[in-house]
């Protein structure tokens, strides 16, 4: 119990640190994006360590682990001066009501997602069967290697040739958290299915709030298809562990779990609920939640472009200082960029979801102006 609060607490703190930045990273995003502040927060958290540690500049220990923790208050405390000096509200997402109440939403929907599996992973807790011992090994090299990439775990004097830096993700948190490591991936698995639910929530209240802004009559709260997004995304799969039950009655212990991310022969057909019940930490599982973040960005560019300096800003618009230009560029780099080491098929998907949404901004804006 213990253990499950550290990890949690540790990841609360991430997120309440990057409530700034995500509020000026997201700023023309309807709602705000506060929810996802928390992937955010593991990004500036963990990859000043993680890249130090490449370059062999400072050696990945406890004490540089925190360095990520004071990396990202720093930043915090810069955008909030910058944020001061220019007169803007810190966080004007928490001054509308509407949006308060998304935060809080979001924020309650991580707690509880975090609880349930934490619960759920207490039933099987062991990290044994499938792949669940490659990443295992995965997380214990890279807390014992003080350098990166890793030691491989396999081959003595080799180097793990993988996209690892989920697995790095989980094991900073387990070293600042101090939890076992077979704890810890335990609580890593809790810990990503909560964050990608409520990425999930932030992206699709978003998508609400932006197709009720450009039509009438729609006063349902977004809260309300954010909490049925995640549930789909979730808590659902394909229809034939459903068929299943219905052509197969019987005690839910002789359920074939398995056969329904199996529905096309010789395929694997994931699907959400699927992966994290098998709990292995694998990269296409632990980059959903940052993927989704970078989705959240695409879509900003989509309704309202990217923040334009000066010579460039269109007619009658206020234009942004050159300074929340680059500060937001490198931002959304980081983010993009990430999913090359978390996951390296979702790179080229995200940049080209992004592209088109840039295109799709230039097209409106240019027929604006005609």
């Amino acid at each position: 119990m213990t253990d499950a609060l550290r990890f949690w607490l540790l990841a609360e703190l991430v997120g309440l640190l990057a409530l700034p930045v995500a509020g000026a990273f997201f700023r023309r995003l309807p709602g705000g994006g506060l929810t996802l502040a928390r992937p955010l927060g593991l990004l500036l958290a963990t990859y000043p360590v993680w890249l130090l540690a490449s370059v062999h500049v400072l050696p990945y220990r406890p004490g540089s682990a925190w360095c990520g923790v004071l990396a990202l208050a720093i930043v915090a405390a810069a955008v909030t001066v910058y944020s001061w000096r220019n007169g803007r509200h810190l966080l004007p997402a928490l001054t509308r009501p509407a949006d308060r109440r998304l935060w809080l939403a979001g924020e309650v929907l991580f707690l509880v997602a975090f609880a349930g599996w934490t619960v759920l992973r207490s039933y099987a807790p062991d990290v044994w069967g499938t792949e669940k011992p490659m990443d295992m090994a995965f997380i214990n090299a890279i807390n014992r290697s003080a350098w990166m990439p890793p030691h491989d775990p396999w081959l003595a004097g080799a180097t793990i040739n993988y996209y690892y830096f989920g697995h790095f993700i989980v094991a900073w948190l387990i070293r600042l958290s101090g939890v076992a490591p077979a704890v810890g991936f335990n609580l890593g698995v809790a810990l990503v299915y909560a964050l990608t639910a409520s990425a999930v929530f932030a992206v699709a209240a978003t998508l609400w709030l932006a197709m009720r802004s450009t039509s009438e009559g729609r006063t349902v709260s977004p809260i309300l298809p954010g909490l049925a997004a995640a549930a789909f995304a979730m808590l659902l799969g394909n229809l034939d562990g459903a068929l299943e039950l219905l052509q197969k009655p019987g005690p839910l212990l002789q359920f074939d779990w398995w056969s329904p991310s199996r529905v096309i022969a010789d395929t694997i057909n994931e699907f959400p609920y699927f992966s994290f019940l098998l709990a292995d930490l694998h990269a296409h599982m632990m980059a959903t939640a940052f993927g989704l973040t970078a989705l959240a960005f695409a879509l900003q560019l989509a309704l309202a472009g990217p923040k334009l300096p000066q010579r460039w800003a269109a007619p009658k618009v206020a234009a942004s200082p050159a300074i929340a230009c680059a500060g937001e560029l490198l931002l959304a780099g980081l983010v993009a960029g990430s999913l090359y080491a978390l996951n390296g098929w979702d790179y080229p998907t995200e940049l080209g979801i992004g592209f088109l949404c840039l295109l799709l901004w230039a097209s409106r804006r240019q027929a604006a102006v005609r």
